[in-house]
């Protein structure tokens, strides 16, 4: 064989050189473009959906457009017809006028006229109230949508970016295994783990209880509710609290009518008695959220204080209590009534979407006049950890309740203003932390920059 002289040793290791520097070029390329193709369809995907959305909101500003303009044909007949009755009042008075100067035989006609007068009056009240109620409709259609269209989609796009990338990252531990696949242990004989990092499962609600226009993102994500599950509970209970105290006052009125005040009160067996007393010992201690695992045994408190315990302090003890009492029946009927598919299938699960549900039940059970409504309201406006949804609404008031545990950290709110609304934030950023909360607050402050945007 022939011995390769130095020189031509030389050019082969640079062609070898060249070759592999090719290869490298060209899986690299290839690696690029892949990614390109992948940022080009996210891309793509994203400006789809913000279309999707302008297209609803073009839809929604359209249709109200469309029934404001109705309403101002409606406003103008109603006006020309009010107009006609005043005209018909004024005749009706001149006639009655000259018939009170010669009253003789002409009383009957006279009352026919009276009446006739007092009719087309109240045919003008009425009228004038279906002319003022017909202006309301038309100012608030108006002045709802009167939007900025592109402002929104601007406002939207900035929401589903910060929800689809930025967030902070999730930390996650997995254990080193060996070769045969059995974990790999340290030298404090513990497994060994490897840290990595993924991106974080968010799911978001928002509706405007006013007008009643939503926005979902991953809105049917099914998510362990952690201490959410607290609130269906307790609404369930309340309300069948309020039922029975109304029931009874009615019962109570009906038996002074019949018996006069003096009589003696009959007796009556509270199926939801709130005045009954708890007390703390040691086999009732749960881990977790509240203040009275904390507590000395002894301590002792009735149902309504363990209720407002719940729902300010989230507290375990009070919850496992309540539920061994009162069961979960009302609550298992709630979420089946409120269509709550995967709260249905398992109380302690739910997805954004239902537990804004949820908050719209609340709401409309809190804004009444039953028994417990305003209870359950001052207890849920005082709940702690406002770092949420509460931080990123500031100054506006909120009713709310947050879940906190492994794989869940999540808050869901009543916002108060002059259109209230309802916001659910759900994610598995269980670190929680300053980090996370500023995310949250951020996504948060922009979904009420959304909300506004509708009544400017």
């Amino acid at each position: 064989m022939k011995q390769l002289t130095q020189r031509e040793r030389m050019t082969v290791l640079v062609s070898l050189i060249i070759l592999v520097l090719f290869i490298g070029v060209s899986v690299l390329a290839l690696v690029l473009y892949g990614m390109l193709e992948d940022t080009e369809k996210g891309f793509s995907d994203y400006r789809m959906n913000a279309e999707i959305k302008l297209s609803e909101l073009e839809k929604k500003k359209n249709s109200s457009q469309q029934a404001v303009s109705e309403l101002k044909n409606k406003l103008a007949l109603s006006e020309k017809e009010k107009s006609d009755l005043e005209k018909q009042i004024l005749l009706t008075e001149e006639e009655m006028e000259k018939l009170e100067s010669s009253f003789n035989d002409k009383d009957k006609l006279y009352g026919t006229l009276n009446s006739q007068l007092s009719d087309l009056k109240q045919q003008l009240s009425d009228k004038t109230d279906e002319i003022d109620s017909l202006k309301k409709d038309i100012e608030d259609l108006e002045k709802v949508w009167n939007v900025d269209l592109n402002k929104q989609t601007t406002l939207l796009a900035q929401i589903e970016e910060l929800l689809a990338e930025g967030a902070p990252m999730k930390e996650i531990q997995t254990p080193v295994l060996d070769s045969s696949g059995a974990p790999v242990l340290g030298e404090d004989g513990l497994p060994l783990k490897e840290t990595g990092y993924t991106y974080p499962k968010i799911s978001l609600y928002y509706e405007d209880l006013s007008r009643g226009y939503y926005y979902s993102y991953n809105g049917d994500t099914v998510f362990y509710s952690a201490s959410c599950v607290k609130a269906p509970f307790a609404l369930s209970i309340l309300s069948a609290a309020s039922e029975e105290k109304a029931e009874y006052d009615r019962m109570l009125e009906d038996y002074i009518t019949q018996n006069g005040p003096d009589a003696p009160l009959p007796s009556y067996s509270w199926v939801y008695d709130f005045n009954r007393v708890f007390t703390y010992t040691e086999d009732k201690y749960r881990p977790g959220s509240g203040i009275i695992k904390n507590q000395e045994y002894g301590v002792q408190y009735t149902h309504l204080e363990l209720f407002r315990t719940l729902l300010r302090n989230s507290d375990n003890v009070a919850y496992a209590e309540l539920r061994a009492v009162y069961g979960t029946d009302l609550h298992k009927q709630l979420v089946k009534r409120i269509g709550a598919d995967s709260m249905v299938k398992n109380l302690n699960n739910a997805t954004a979407t239902e537990l804004g549900k949820v908050m719209k039940e609340i709401y409309a059970f809190t804004e009444s006049d039953a028994a417990y409504a305003s209870f359950m309201k001052e207890a849920m406006m005082s709940s702690i950890h406002t770092v949420m949804i509460g931080y990123g609404v500031s100054p506006k008031k909120i009713a709310h309740k947050y879940g906190w545990d492994t794989n869940a950290y999540h808050d869901m709110a009543i916002v108060y203003d002059e259109h209230p609304y309802v916001l659910v934030f759900m994610s598995d950023m269980d670190q929680g932390g300053s980090q996370v909360n500023a995310y949250i607050q951020k996504v948060v402050s922009l979904i009420d920059d959304f909300h506004e945007n509708f009544y400017r």
